[in-house]
């Protein structure tokens, strides 16, 4: 299975669910007396917030995967080859090396998002922010408040 379709499967619940939330909404909203009316109003509510925190975890995603590409295409990412157990996980050990060398690149090197994403790779904060957006904005804004 995709990412995509593992993605649009918690997507789908979430639709399944507010869908019918909304709609006793509109059922509430058709009563009279006045706590029906609210409960109705906020019930309408939910599945607009719904959709706009879907809407934007769904972004995230695509940009994210779209980064992850770019730095793939550049040659930007990681090579994986770490021994591997007969289950496919790496040795303990060995990831722990590799964990504490790309630790010690990422805290040398500038302290952006695209940085710990690329392990050293230099960053270009205009193609940052314009591929992540506000989460980008946030990390260079974060970026000068740790120094």
């Amino acid at each position: 299975m995709t990412a995509k379709r593992v993605a649009l499967v918690p997507a789908g619940v979430v639709v399944v669910y507010l869908a019918p939330a909304g709609w006793r909404g509109v059922l509430l909203l058709r009563e009279s007396t006045s706590v029906a009316i609210t409960l109705g109003s906020a019930l309408l509510v939910l599945p607009l917030v719904g959709a706009w925190v879907l809407w934007r975890e769904l972004r995230f995603g695509i940009r994210a995967q779209e980064m992850a590409r770019r730095l793939a295409a550049d040659g930007g990412l990681p090579v994986d080859d770490l021994p591997r157990r007969h289950a496919g996980r790496p040795g303990r050990t060995f990831a722990d090396a590799a964990f504490a060398r790309y630790r010690t690149a990422v805290d040398a090197a500038e302290r952006t998002g695209l940085a710990v994403l690329q392990h050293l790779k230099p960053v270009n904060v205009t193609e940052m922010l314009r591929v992540c957006g506000e989460q980008g904005r946030f990390l260079v804004q974060r970026q000068t408040c740790d120094q």
